[in-house]
This record gives C-alpha cells, structure tokens and sequence, in this order.
C-alpha cells in the first residue's frame, strides 16, 4: 500500500515536465513567422502588456542576431 504512494507522487514530475517540452514546441512553432510578423508581435505585446509573449519574440530576435558579425546582422534585418 504505502508504495503505490510514493509511485504516485513520482508521477506528478513526469506531466508537468511533458506539458513544459509541448510548450515548448508549440513557442518553437509559434514565432517561426517572417521578421514584419515577428516585430508586430512584439509591438502588440509590449502594447498589450503581456510579458511571457514579449520575453519570448525578443528571445527569438536575440537567437537571430547571436554569434553574427555586425555585417551579417545587417543582412539579416535589412539595415
């Protein structure tokens, strides 16, 4: 008896670390938009206040412009 317990409470770690990873994902698949989408994301959400979406598509502009010369960023956002 007192080991189904204890089996039980393990469980509890493995759905939430499941729902993390599609969460994840689904963040992966949401900013794979084109750079004018991605920045009116950004707009919208600094606007609108909501800060997990802003943290997440300057995170995605961050990666963009990460371990690129600053000739090659300029390529990548047309300036």
């Amino acid at each position: 008896g007192s080991n189904s317990n204890s089996s039980s409470s393990d469980n509890k770690s493995s759905p939430s670390l499941a729902a993390d990873d599609a969460i994840k994902t689904w963040d992966a698949e949401f900013v794979k938009v084109d750079q004018a989408t991605l920045f009116d994301l950004i707009l919208a959400a600094n606007y609108l206040n909501i800060k997990n979406l802003l943290d997440l598509t300057c995170q995605t502009v961050a990666d963009m412009i990460k371990g690129k010369t600053p000739e090659e960023i300029r390529k990548t956002f047309n300036i």
